[in-house]
């Protein structure tokens, strides 16, 4: 391929690797990644047939020379991860066969995984080096196991994955049939049998354009690489004058104290941070979402573009950074937004407690925005933190009117403003008077009924747990705490199967209505059964065989079957159902009425003062 084409895909055999030249996968790509599930299964498809299986489709993008004299390079986009693992899989083989063997393969060898280094040795002689020149984290170890001349490469107490997935290869190999080995270092290193597309882009071409036409097909790509190499990129011209092959000590310091230090420091912030979450339709991983975050604060990015925009956007502003100062004040300030960012939204423990109180708004705010999933104000949070760091009480003020928005939008089912959360978001930021104009034109409270009275089985659970809260605000209450759980489970006390025990249909609307059809009469009821005032939660799931029976038996149980007394540690079922049952209340559409009204006035009082 031209290395100025836009794009080329072709099936490939291993030994492609000696055609591309030096193979580099970028300097500050993350590190590798693959474990032993990763391993295994590379392993058994090399061994369970006798032809080895696809491996899918890795990305190459072509470098220009700057003379005939330059060696061929590509650079890795996508497959960092499959191309560093066939490396250390056909060494570890290598590595177990006998000395005459090795002899026998190490020109052929030399072919595909090594290179010959431009600088010759001390004694003139060439010298061999790795194929793949790995990124800055993983480099060192890397090249430690790809070596002709090292020996004893697997160090029990080194537990980076290099290191740990060359042992497993090479523990494995050494337990295998002889001869089956050799054979199949020949059908790698040999034979061009087709194991991987590769897919190369030219030099000139935009590759998150590429990424996205891939995401289509199925192919999982990220964007936070993108920005981070042509910002390091953009660093290296400016603080060494000129582009690189290796970056300075300078550059490099600067990305270990920066970059480096915030988002791979080590494997678990590493994983974290490239964590996905679902957004929308869509997955991102937590670094895509927080630059996207950053980008809206600092009003590169508009409501008009996509994720997919992204690297464009950074790159654009990378492009207006002109001087050492100014690029270590945006990473700096980056950074300090991405600590907050990760201690905001990513570092909720598994039993994290919540509580209520007017003076720790986030808390039930974030909770609101994640089960209701709305990610969109995550911008305005994180911007609001961040201004108000020393001033809890502005702060508590602030984030309560985009708790009062996203509350009352919700129970309007406002999707007119919904849908505009987006440009919202942005008028926030750069005008701090909007939101309380947003707020000035917002609907009358006692309109939210609306929203009560047809909700799913998720968005009901928030409620009453957040009501549950609400109830137990004062700190003298034996518990005024709770852990949220996903084990908790949403009840309808009349059940929504109600036809075969819960038959004396109403006779009257909540309006006094007289209903005259039965039709009438079984729509009206079915209208009240996804009311808020119908449900509960419980702190585990009633029995399927008494799930939809009478009031009395659902409350009390049948036989050895428990019921709802025994599964209640919340205030919100024992006061409301009961002890309305025992002081012999009657569980109807009227009491599911009455009682949506109450919740809808704690809401209020609660959420939207």
């Amino acid at each position: 391929m031209n290395e100025n084409d836009m794009f080329d895909a072709k099936p490939k055999d291993l030994t492609f690797l000696g055609d591309v030249g030096i193979v580099r996968i970028p300097f500050f790509q993350r590190r590798y990644v693959w474990k032993e599930a990763n391993w295994c299964d590379l392993y058994n498809n090399f061994f369970d047939s006798e032809i080895p299986g696809f491996l899918g489709s890795i990305i190459l993008k072509n470098k220009a020379k700057m003379s005939v004299t330059d060696p061929t390079e590509c650079s890795v986009i996508d497959g960092q991860q499959r191309l560093t693992t066939l490396s250390i899989f056909v060494m570890a083989l290598y590595d177990t066969l006998e000395e005459n063997d090795q002899k026998y393969f190490e020109d052929d060898l030399k072919k595909v995984v090594f290179r010959k280094d431009i600088e010759p040795g001390e004694d003139g002689r060439p010298v061999y080096v790795p194929r793949l020149f790995h990124s800055h984290l993983d480099k060192d170890e890397f090249d430690k196991i790809i070596d002709f001349n090292s020996h004893n490469k697997i160090e029990k107490e080194n537990q980076s994955l290099i290191n740990q997935c060359y042992a497993y290869f090479y523990n494995r190999f050494s337990t295998e049939n002889y001869e089956k080995k050799k054979d199949l270092l020949i059908k790698l290193i040999t034979t061009p049998i087709k194991i991987l597309v590769v897919i190369s882009i030219g030099c000139n071409t935009d590759e998150q354009k590429v990424f996205d036409t891939l995401n289509n097909a199925g192919v999982r790509l990220t964007m936070a690489d993108t920005i981070k190499n042509y910002l390091f990129n953009s660093v290296s011209n400016i603080l060494d004058g000129n582009k690189k092959d290796d970056f300075s000590k300078k550059v490099i310091k600067l990305y270990d104290s920066t970059w480096g230090n915030t988002f791979c420091i080590d494997d678990d912030i590493d994983s974290l941070w490239n964590k996905e979450v679902v957004t929308g339709r869509m997955k991102r991983t937590n670094i895509d979402m927080f630059l996207h975050c950053y980008a809206t604060i600092k009003e590169w990015y508009n409501p008009t573009q996509t994720l997919s925009d992204l690297p464009n956007v950074y790159k654009k502003h990378i492009n207006e950074l002109e001087t050492e100062e100014e690029i270590e004040n945006f990473l700096n300030e980056m950074c300090e937004y991405a600590v907050l960012y990760k201690k905001t939204f990513m570092d909720k423990e598994e039993d994290y407690k919540y509580f209520y109180s007017n003076e720790n708004v986030l808390s039930r705010l974030l909770f609101f925005c994640e089960k209701m999933d709305i990610k969109t104000f995550n911008p305005y949070i994180l911007y609001l933190i961040k201004k108000y760091s020393s001033n809890q009480s502005k702060l508590n003020k602030e984030l309560h009117k985009i708790e009062k928005i996203v509350v009352l939008t919700y129970l309007n089912k406002n999707s007119s403003r919904s849908k505009n959360y987006n440009k919202l978001c942005t008028d926030f930021i750069k005008d701090s008077n909007r939101i309380n104009e947003e707020i000035e034109k917002m609907e009358d409270l006692d309109t939210g009924l609306v929203g009560l009275q047809k909700m799913t089985n998720d968005e009901a659970k928030t409620l009453l747990f957040l009501i549950e809260l609400y109830r137990r605000r004062n700190p003298m209450n034996d518990v005024h705490e709770l852990e949220f759980k996903d084990s908790y489970q949403l009840e309808h006390i009349m059940p929504e199967s109600w036809q075969t025990y819960w038959n004396t249909l109403p006779k009257k609307d909540d309006k006094g209505k007289k209903l005259i059809t039965n039709d009438d009469k079984v729509n009206y009821r079915n209208s009240k059964i996804n009311n808020l005032g119908n449900m509960t939660i419980l702190k585990d799931k009633l029995n399927n065989k008494i799930k939809n029976k009478s009031f009395d038996i659902k409350i009390n149980g049948m036989d050895d079957i428990p019921g709802i007394k025994s599964y209640t540690d919340f205030k919100i079922t024992t006061i409301d159902i009961i002890d309305y049952y025992n002081n012999g209340g009657k569980w109807d559409e009227e009491r599911i009425t009455n009682r949506t009204k109450d919740l809808l006035e704690e809401i209020k009082e609660a959420f939207l003062y």
